[in-house]
């Protein structure tokens, strides 16, 4: 019996490439607040609620898995690139990567006063 489990050969999984710019823009604090706010939004909207709690369980992961696969090459070198341009853009100009909203709706106010 063990020589049987020995011969199986072993089942591979292929899952979908993890895309590390959306990590990381939506990282960002402005638009990891907008996110907050969208999905309250949607989920509290009775015409979108129950399209939104849908999608959030899953329901077009399955089937849209084979494509994900088939792209697969091209999307890790994409999300590559943009990365690195990320990088660039963070390196020039930190402050959006770092402000909170908070922060901005005081500047806004200040500069509407003026």
């Amino acid at each position: 019996m063990s020589n049987q489990q020995a011969q199986t050969p072993p089942i591979l999984e292929i899952h979908a490439p993890e895309i590390t710019l959306l990590s990381r823009v939506t990282s960002m604090p402005i638009i990891s607040s907008s996110l907050d706010t969208i999905n309250g939004a949607l989920s509290s909207n009775a015409y979108t609620h129950s399209a939104y709690i849908c999608l959030r369980k899953g329901a077009l992961d399955k089937r849209l898995e084979h494509l994900q696969v088939k792209l697969a090459p091209l999307v890790v070198r994409v999300d590559g690139y943009a990365t690195m341009a990320i990088d660039a853009v963070e390196s020039r100009y930190p402050y959006p990567f770092k402000v909170k909203p908070e922060e901005v709706a005081t500047f806004g106010r200040r500069h509407k006063e003026r």
